[in-house]
């Protein structure tokens, strides 16, 4: 193996001001104290009050105890990350969106080399708001004709988030970036010739999921190196850089929006993945998974059908799960343009 030119494989803001709009820049984009990862971090107890839901009971046990309208425009929200403050005010949430410009257009003849569409246009931003829905920041991660413009699902380790940047597409391409939520730094580690659509940090391994989750790619993180403050990686075939290990998930129920690390469960490293899927003449069905990190076999799985009020099915796009005060919340923003973050809570009892 040999090591790609550095230049395609690094992306920062350190040489230049973040494209960023902030109504108040005294208001800080995180909070005073950086939370540790609400999903890995009260992992044992998510997935102890998790599986108390059933099908059955999942409608009275699951309950929405907030709505927080979010201001302004969040166009396609993809991932979501809730770093948790002292107070609402202190509380953001970081979600990653695509503003799109140009739509992709379907081929009229099927398939041509891995798609089934033109892509399009337009551009990645990161949004930023306090626990109250307040706009606090939105962030331009891409630049005009960058065909890797749709901004997919995050995972938070503490430190940074992870997410992806690709075509809006199955197939094309990707990069799989490290976002610095302090400094404001983007980072490209490697990039694939796929679409990229979630991604979560599994210790030293990163697992990516492509166009709905249906194939899975491992990382080794320990072999990314850095060379005179570049980020690279050992290149494979065509060009893009190579994973451990390639699965498909063997899962056909459904198409996976966003998850989340968990952790060490029954000999296992899981994530918490949630989705939607079409099965046909208009029928669409949402649900949460346990999700095994090296396999993709699910070892847990429920249907959510709740919707919004307009109609939108609470999975659809992007999901954070954590612990307050004693109970599981997950937290939810399904719909485009003016939306809204859904807080549920996992009731006790039956």
């Amino acid at each position: 193996m040999k090591f790609l030119p550095a230049f395609l494989h690094f992306l920062t803001t350190s040489a230049m001001a973040p494209n960023i709009t902030r109504p108040n820049p005294a208001i800080p984009l995180t909070p005073p104290t950086l939370p540790p990862p609400g999903a890995s971090s009260n992992a044992q107890e998510i997935i102890k009050q998790l599986l108390s839901l059933t099908r059955s009971n999942i409608g009275s046990k699951l309950k929405l105890v907030k709505k927080i309208p979010l201001e302004g425009d969040v166009w396609e929200p993809e991932g979501l990350v809730r770093l948790a403050g002292s107070s609402p005010e202190e509380e953001r949430f970081w979600i990653s969106a695509g503003e799109y410009t140009r739509p992709t257009i379907k081929y009229p003849d099927g398939w041509r080399d891995g798609s089934d569409r033109q892509n399009g246009a337009g551009f990645a931003h990161f949004l930023v708001f306090d626990g109250n829905g307040k706009r606090v920041g939105d962030w331009v991660v891409t630049e005009k004709g960058k065909g890797e413009y749709h901004n997919g699902g995050v995972e938070f380790d503490g430190r940074f988030i992870w997410g992806c940047l690709a075509e809006y597409r199955p197939g094309g391409t990707a990069s799989v970036v490290k976002v610095d939520v302090e400094r404001l730094e983007v980072e490209k580690v490697f990039r694939v010739g796929d679409h990229l659509g979630a991604v979560v940090r599994d210790g030293r391994r990163l697992v990516t999921l492509n166009w709905g989750g249906r194939r899975g790619r491992i990382w080794d993180l320990g072999k990314v190196e850095r060379r005179d403050g570049q980020v690279v990686m050992k290149d494979g075939e065509g060009g893009f850089d190579e994973p451990e290990e390639v699965v498909t998930n063997p899962s056909h129920w459904i198409d996976y929006q966003d998850c989340k690390f968990l952790g060490e469960w029954q000999g296992r490293s899981v994530m918490l993945c949630s989705g939607i899927a079409t099965l046909g003449d208009g029928v669409e069905v949402g649900g949460l998974a346990f999700v095994d990190t090296r396999s993709l076999v699910p070892v847990w799985e429920v249907p959510f059908m709740r919707r919004t009020e307009s109609g939108v099915l609470m999975t659809k796009n992007p999901m954070d799960v954590g612990v307050v005060d004693g109970r599981v919340r997950l937290w939810f923003a399904p719909e485009e343009g003016r939306g809204a973050v859904y807080v549920f809570e996992v009731g006790e009892g039956a």
